[in-house]
């Protein structure tokens, strides 16, 4: 195992790959990114970030968190009546194909939307993607963009006992 220099923050020796035990934390994985992250300006689902993970286990389960960062290009907050941006998120699984979480947030200017999903796929080398859409605009309709500010996606290989 590779170490870590003991940063003076965090009590401890930093280790990865995690030791493998009876139950708990097996392996921790971060998403990689787009290139440039979007705006989303309509329905179709835009890919944020990808996350790929080796599960040795079938009785392992995947618990992904996603906490992603956004704004309105043209705030509505001063709306009459209040009206707001609704911003769509999904976890997907690529092969096989399944939606694992799929959430909803509305914004009125600025947002953080984190939500935890989990998914026990079986033994294989599995492949994720975040993704995100425009649910819904404000008026007028071709005047608001959500833009995508940051994104974070982790994967953790949980052992259950």
């Amino acid at each position: 195992m590779s170490q870590f220099k003991k940063d003076p923050h965090i009590p401890f020796q930093c280790a990865f790959p995690l030791p493998e035990g009876p139950n708990g934390l097996r392996q921790f994985k971060v998403g990689v990114n787009s290139a440039s992250l979007p705006n989303l300006t309509s329905p179709i689902f835009i890919p944020l970030s990808t996350v790929s993970i080796t599960i040795n286990s079938p009785n392992d389960i995947i618990r992904f968190m996603a906490t992603i960062q956004s704004q309105t290009l043209f705030s509505s907050v001063s709306s009459t009546p209040l009206n707001g941006t609704v911003v769509g998120f999904r976890i997907r699984r690529i092969a096989p194909a399944a939606t694992i979480q799929s959430v909803q947030n509305t914004d009125f200017d600025e947002l953080t939307t984190t939500f935890t999903a989990f998914n026990k796929p079986g033994v294989g080398t599995f492949f994720y993607v975040l993704e995100g859409n425009l649910v819904r605009r404000t008026n007028p309709p071709n005047t608001l963009i959500e833009g995508i500010v940051s994104v974070i996606l982790t994967a953790e290989e949980i052992a259950l006992n």
